[in-house]
């Protein structure tokens, strides 16, 4: 089974989202990660902060991305080739088989939330979602563009070594940010919403495509 790999990236003061230069090195970083691990990859720059841009791709395993690619001749080049432009804040994996579940992506707007559960809540969180998501997926246009899976490991996240809590993270397609506000005005919201009684809190951005191939930039 593959993993996906979700991580973030924080641009450097002084560096611009649009530098030529930048959009470069990023399109040089995304072919590597595709040549080496047979998966597509993408990046997303955040609304809420200008300076993050989130990567998200798949690997064929932990192991393989951790153990053979990160230390690999290949990627050491591509951290050299970036290390002044950005650096990186964590990364980590999910349970997310995109082989066989396709994420939620959109030209538009998607949003990333990361669901922080209680200590001993995994399975009722688990069950409740599911039990409650087609409210959810009724709302925004189709189980297609809801897709989320369970954190599998530390990965790279520095602000929480040694504290790391059970993780759910949900990629979901949208219009527009006000669409997905806009959720929160009806009745299916307050049946979704149940999940909160099994979540210590929950960080959710908002993103688009950033093009980085310059024969897709707009």
């Amino acid at each position: 089974m593959s993993v996906t790999e979700l991580a973030l990236l924080r641009i450097d003061p002084g560096t611009d989202v649009s530098s030529p230069t930048l959009l470069a090195n990023l399109s040089e970083a995304k072919s590597v990660m595709e040549r080496a691990s047979g998966f597509k990859f993408h990046y997303y720059h955040c609304v809420e902060d200008p300076s993050l841009v989130f990567i998200l791709g798949a690997w064929p395993s932990i192991d393989f991305h951790m153990k053979e690619f990160i230390p690999g001749e290949a990627n050491q080049e591509i951290l050299d080739l970036l290390k002044r432009q950005l650096v990186v804040e964590w990364m980590f994996h999910l349970d997310v088989d995109q082989a066989k579940t396709a994420l939620s992506l959109s030209e538009k707007f998607i949003a990333i939330g990361r669901h922080f559960i209680r200590e001993g809540e995994e399975d009722v969180f688990r069950s409740t979602f599911k039990a409650k998501k087609h409210e959810l997926e009724s709302f925004i246009g189709g189980a297609g563009h809801v897709v989320g899976g369970f954190r599998l490991d530390d990965g790279f996240e520095p602000a929480t070594e040694g504290d790391r809590k059970e993780e759910f993270v949900l990629f979901t397609a949208w219009n527009s940010v006000e669409h997905h506000f806009g959720f929160a005005r009806t009745e299916g919201f307050e049946k979704y919403g149940q999940i909160r009684n099994h979540i210590e809190q929950a960080d959710i951005k908002h993103a688009t495509r950033l093009n980085v191939d310059e024969k897709t930039r707009v």
